[in-house]
């Protein structure tokens, strides 16, 4: 008891810091991107009584598919109460950092019944970039991860309770809502079901029979979602099936991504020097393993063995899955999902805590149950540090002109104040209508693509759907707004093919943007 209360006052030390992060590094609210206005939207459409939805235009509203529904109803819980959106997402990401951190803690503290190594875990995952990333972004991510740590939390519990169907039942349904957050969370609950399929105790029967109520539980708030999915677009997830299969390079990209949360870019810019880094850390955690190994066919298997055991399979199988299904993802359904600190961020708890815990055991042995190994404090005090470098310009970024579609360029952008300018209700197509809308609050249409982003193929629709925005700008008199900056989407048409293929004119020419009018309809009146 004496360890647990101890246990409790340091994570909750570790929390109030984690929450002092977020909300110090976002005075100008949490960053925005194109996700984000989507959360965004689909939370404000639930409290205006649109249901899932995003505005398309003026009065027309599309159901979001692409997206699970979770995240946006948490968000537009706050709006029902009378919160501002933004702001109960700032506050909410705050508050999930903390609790995330304490969950870490928890999580290596039972998988090694350690005092120091439970704070070491609520440090590391305090000063980690994908964590303060993802904490600092409007982003499904911090519900996301904090799904999946309670979801460990209670699957060790039903292991250790014997195989109790209640803590078995608790699990499933947490693991299940992760995927209600991100379609990603459906691998987890593949992780799980394997899990518990492979547990080292217990009578066969009754691991399959268990394995059966946790899929059922678990699967079927995403099943009824996709069947809503299904009937309301025609689609289960909005996306195209097709074979791009991921490449040496974006494997690569995923190594480089990962060695920038530790070694800051800045520091090592040459790829020979990254790639020796990278042997150099694989080279040592394979002589840890071996030396491991080693000690245990002379000693025989350390204390707590099989709770050990039982930590690793359950994060160890839920990385591979999570890893496994994003090639599959890329591969398959979305080529331009990028294996970005965003998207490997759920899998870097659960390496941490492995390494944490795999090299405190062996390698940071305690001198009693109420000791803290000396070795240990200076390893995580230096890996800290080294985290805490390669996190500060993301804070000191934040902090100072915001991320995103909440920066300041985008809030003194000339060409948004030209749009800030036009007439109620003025229909706009857009390059970046989830800025508009992130920005002004302005639904507005995107324009047509010439390629299919998720598969790189070639838009077949491209020249009708032209036609059907230009005849919709003659009958409604709207405008398209092209931002210079949007670099990022490159299967949508230049500036100047857009010009060409619609006839447009310009009305309005900024540094950052243009505003186009069809060349025979009145240009709308725009502000200064």
């Amino acid at each position: 008891m004496t360890r647990r209360y101890a246990v409790f006052a340091s994570l909750l030390l570790c929390a109030a810091a984690g929450l002092a992060v977020i909300l110090y590094a976002t005075p100008w609210g949490l960053g925005l991107s194109p996700d984000s206005a989507v959360y965004a939207g689909a939370a404000r459409s639930l409290a205006g009584g649109h249901g899932v939805s995003l505005p398309t235009a003026p009065g027309d509203f599309a159901a979001v598919v692409h997206y699970p529904p979770l995240y946006p109803f948490v968000l537009a819980a706050g709006a029902w109460a009378g919160w501002d959106l933004l702001e109960t997402a700032r506050w909410l990401n705050s508050f999930l950092f903390g609790a995330n951190i304490s969950l870490a803690g928890w999580l290596a503290f039972m998988g090694t019944g350690r005092v120091d190594v439970a704070v070491a875990a609520a440090v590391l995952t305090t000063t980690a970039l994908p964590m303060i990333q993802t904490h600092s972004m409007l982003w499904s991510e911090p519900l996301f991860i904090f799904a999946l740590l309670a979801g460990w939390i209670l699957l060790l519990r039903y292991h250790r309770n014997g195989g109790h169907r209640g803590a078995l039942v608790a699990a499933a349904a947490v693991t299940g809502s992760s995927a209600l957050v991100r379609y990603a969370g459906s691998a987890f609950i593949v992780a799980f079901v394997a899990v518990v399929l492979l547990r080292p105790a217990g009578l066969r029967k009754h691991r399959i029979a268990d394995a059966a109520v946790c899929s059922a539980i678990a699967a079927l708030p995403l099943a009824l979602w996709l069947v809503r999915n299904r009937v309301f677009s025609g689609t289960f997830t909005g996306r195209r099936l097709g074979f791009h299969p991921i490449d040496w390079s974006r494997a690569y990209g995923a190594m480089d991504t990962m060695l920038d949360w530790i070694f800051a870019p800045w520091w090592i810019r040459d790829d020979l020097e990254r790639n020796l880094i990278a042997a150099s850390l694989l080279a040592l955690g394979l002589a840890a393993a071996i030396r491991v190994r080693g000690r245990a066919k002379k000693h025989g298997p350390p204390p707590a063995a099989e709770r050990r055991s039982l930590f690793y399979l359950s994060l160890g199988t839920a990385a591979a899955v999570y890893l496994c299904a994003l090639t599959g993802s890329i591969s398959f359904f979305d080529y331009q999902t990028p294996l970005d600190t965003r998207l490997l961020a759920p899998i870097y708890l659960p390496l941490m805590l492995t390494l944490l815990c795999a090299t405190a055991s062996e390698g940071f042995p305690q001198r009693s149950s109420r000791s803290w190994s000396p070795s240990l404090v200076l390893a995580v005090i230096a890996a800290a540090a080294l985290q805490g470098f390669s996190a500060w310009p993301w804070l000191a970024l934040s902090r100072t002109h915001g991320i995103g579609y909440a920066a300041r360029a985008w809030h003194e952008s000339a060409t948004v104040k030209k749009v800030a300018g036009l007439p109620t209700g003025t229909l706009v197509y857009s390059n970046a209508p989830d800025a508009l809308y992130a920005v002004l609050g302005i639904a507005a249409a995107m324009i047509p693509r010439k390629t299919h982003p998720d598969t790189r193929g070639q838009n077949d629709l491209y020249t009708r759907e032209i036609a059907a925005m230009s005849d919709d700008l003659r009958k409604r008199g709207g405008v398209v707004v092209y931002f210079n900056q949007v670099g990022w989407r490159w299967y949508l048409p230049s500036s100047e093919e857009l010009k060409h293929d619609a006839a447009l004119e310009a009305v309005s020419i900024e540094h950052d943007g243009t505003i186009y009018r069809l060349r025979s309809t009145p240009a709308p009146t725009a502000g200064p």
